[in-house]
This record gives C-alpha cells, sequence and structure tokens, in this order.
C-alpha cells in the first residue's frame, strides 16, 4: 500500500521512508499510542515557536481528536462557547467540502484552554483581515484545502 501511495504521490517519499521506521511497532491497552501530557506539551510548544501559524490547529487537534478534514472545514458558528462545545457538521477532503466520514453531525467539547486559542487565533485573523475569515467564516483560512497565512 506504501509503494501504491508514494508511486501515485498521494505520499511524499520522506514520509514512506519514516512510516519504514515505525514497522514492528504493535500498539494495545498496555501500550497505547498516545502522548503523555509531557510530551504533547513539548510538541505544542515547539509548534507555537517554529510554526506559528499552524498552533492554532494542532491545539484543536490534540484537544478535541476531530480528523483534519473536519478541523479545515470548520467555521466559527460551529463553536459554541456558551455550552462548552464545537460541532463538527462538514469535512473537507482535497479543497471540497462535504459531510463527513460518517455522514453524521456531532459535538466534541470545547475546553476552556482551547477556546482562549482559538479566540487568540480569531482576533490574529481579524487583525491581519486574513483571506477567507470574514467571507467563509473559516477558523483556518485556506486554499484548495491548505493553511495559507501566518498569524
Amino acid at each position: 500500500m506504501k509503494e501504491s501511495a508514494t508511486r501515485s504521490r498521494q505520499m511524499c517519499v520522506s514520509c514512506a521512508t519514516k512510516a519504514d521506521r515505525l514497522n514492528g511497532r504493535k500498539w494495545d491497552d498496555d501500550n497505547p499510542n498516545i502522548l503523555s501530557a509531557e510530551e504533547l506539551g513539548r510538541v505544542l510548544a515547539w509548534v507555537k515557536k517554529e510554526s506559528p501559524q499552524h498552533y492554532a490547529l494542532i491545539v484543536l487537534l490534540a484537544f478535541t481528536g476531530v480528523r483534519i478534514g473536519e478541523a479545515s472545514a470548520l467555521k466559527w458558528d460551529d463553536m459554541d462557547e456558551e455550552k462548552g462545545l464545537i460541532r463538527i457538521r462538514r469535512a473537507q477532503w482535497r479543497g471540497k467540502v462535504s459531510t463527513t466520514k460518517t455522514g453524521k453531525t456531532r459535538s466534541v467539547p470545547l475546553v476552556p484552554e482551547l477556546a482562549v486559542v482559538l479566540r487568540e487565533h480569531r482576533e490574529c485573523l481579524v487583525e491581519r483581515q486574513a483571506k477567507g475569515w470574514k467571507k467563509d467564516g473559516c477558523f483556518h483560512p485556506r486554499l484548495v484545502g491548505f493553511i495559507r497565512r501566518r498569524c
């Protein structure tokens, strides 16, 4: 499968090479494939310093567990701070927004720490007048599914 994905350019060669290093690992209840709180803290600190334009997205993914396609299709009206929820109503794949993978709408918790990060992200978008933030109301303004601008 990896060879096929690399040939069709759906997966970069370096990603495929890195995937080889994971062969042989098995994840189970005693050895779950999750980051510890300390590891997650280090990842978030690195992203905030080295790739701040992606920080809000990474925090959103880490704190909610939503799929990347769902996160990239979120709009500000999907967030309900009063109820502490984010509604997952749509997803995008290769720049096309449609239903979620399951075809169902669901809610995920909006913890206060995430709400603060998203509020700051929105203020930055407003300050920069980022393309797409107003017209589409997108959390992460993008062009054909890719997050574009620094914040």
